[in-house]
């Protein structure tokens, strides 16, 4: 009996490793889905509450200058100057006149890092735009992930014009594998040009600024096999134990 539960307990532990290491493999071209509309008076989209970059762990460094005039983050018509409105949980109202102190307004080249509180596997990310018309909704950006905060990897490439009269959108990031990266220890996004004189024939770029609502980073916590995973290897065990009791 004692030789019975050994095995068991090794084919369980052999089991979950194999979860482990395919948990790690992700497709390297992701899913994106976008989505617009000129809701106003009320919530265009439900954002998520909680997701990894509301945690307390997670920090936020920004990139270029915050500045109300010129810099990579200011406050254009009536917009907010506060990077940290990105990960509140909360996209405000659809607007249709200014000021809009629910949006970050963001400009060419900012760089905003998201630094976790460990490794996390990371299942989606949402970016929300929103303005008072179709001037500043368009969305332009590279997110990129990293496994020791250091080195960063080229996740995905967005760049979404909405189109007039639409001026709310909504860009989801998600894969057939259903992880986009595994290991992520922090979360990055560069910024495009926002001005359309530099705009390099790309259609996410509009008067130097576009307000952006929340940002969503979703994904659970790195090491731990999914549930069904768990069962599997473990009824693949138990079946094993019981062919070697038939033999003896």
């Amino acid at each position: 009996m004692r030789g019975y539960r050994s095995f068991l307990k090794r084919a369980v532990l052999s089991g979950a490793a194999v979860g482990l290491m395919s948990a790690a493999t992700a497709s390297a071209a992701p899913i994106i889905s976008t989505n617009a509309n000129a809701t106003v008076g009320t919530t265009p989209y439900t954002v998520a509450t909680g997701d990894l970059l509301e945690n307390a762990g997670t920090t936020l460094t920004t990139g270029n200058a915050q500045n109300p005039s010129n810099g990579a983050f200011r406050t254009d018509e009536g917009g907010a100057l506060n990077p940290n409105a990105l990960k509140d949980g909360t996209f405000g109202i659809g607007r249709n006149s200014q000021p809009v102190p629910d949006a970050q307004v963001i400009g060419n080249g900012a760089i905003l890092t998201y630094t976790l509180p460990g490794a996390f596997n990371i299942t989606q990310i949402g970016t929300y735009s929103g303005w008072a018309d179709n001037g500043r909704d368009d969305q332009n950006y590279t997110v990129y992930t990293s496994t020791d905060g250091t080195t960063f990897t080229n996740l995905a490439r967005v760049d979404f014009g909405v189109g007039n009269p639409n001026h709310n959108s909504q860009v989801l990031l998600t894969d057939s594998t259903g992880t986009l990266a595994s290991n992520v220890t922090a979360v990055r996004f560069i910024f495009g040009h926002q001005d359309p004189t530099n705009s390099g024939g790309l259609s996410g770029v509009e008067n130097n600024g576009v307000g952006y609502r929340e940002l969503d980073v979703i994904g659970s916590p790195a090491g731990v096999p999914e549930p069904a995973s768990i069962g599997l290897f473990a009824l693949g065990a138990v079946t094993l134990v019981g062919r070697r009791r038939s033999r003896n």
